[in-house]
């Protein structure tokens, strides 16, 4: 019974862990694939950078070493900056679906559809 408590206690440790967000800074790219720091293990989960002001700049979800979901970078006014989906096809990240890039002002500039890599334009604002 206590050596069934302790497992618990160590899987509720490295569950909570792994969903906290890591600074990009902490992220490495060796040979294709994302890895944290000081661990020989595919990186999953959630990447984040800031600015010195304290406005988040960068945000993406990693699955077994690859991009997945949705990649955020903003300005360093806080407006969103550019917007990708990622998904995963044959364990490769691939961008697909509508992607999207703003001015500072937070005016659309470009609104793209990727198809497993391939860009579409759609629209340009100038």
């Amino acid at each position: 019974m206590k050596k069934l408590f302790i497992v618990s206690i160590i899987f509720l440790n490295i569950t909570i862990g792994s969903a906290q967000d890591v600074d990009c800074s902490r992220i490495n790219y060796i040979d294709g694939k994302y890895y944290i720091d000081g661990c020989e293990n595919l990186f999953t989960g959630t990447c984040v950078s800031y600015y010195k002001n304290g406005i988040i700049s960068f945000r993406a979800s990693y699955t077994y070493g690859e991009i997945y979901g949705l990649c955020q970078w903003w300005y360093d006014n806080g407006q969103k900056k550019k917007e990708i989906k990622y998904v995963l096809f044959y364990g490769n990240s691939l961008a697909d679906g509508n992607s999207y890039t703003w001015f500072p002002s937070g005016q659309l500039m470009i609104k793209e559809i990727f198809t497993f890599q391939y860009p579409h334009i759609i629209s340009i604002q100038i």
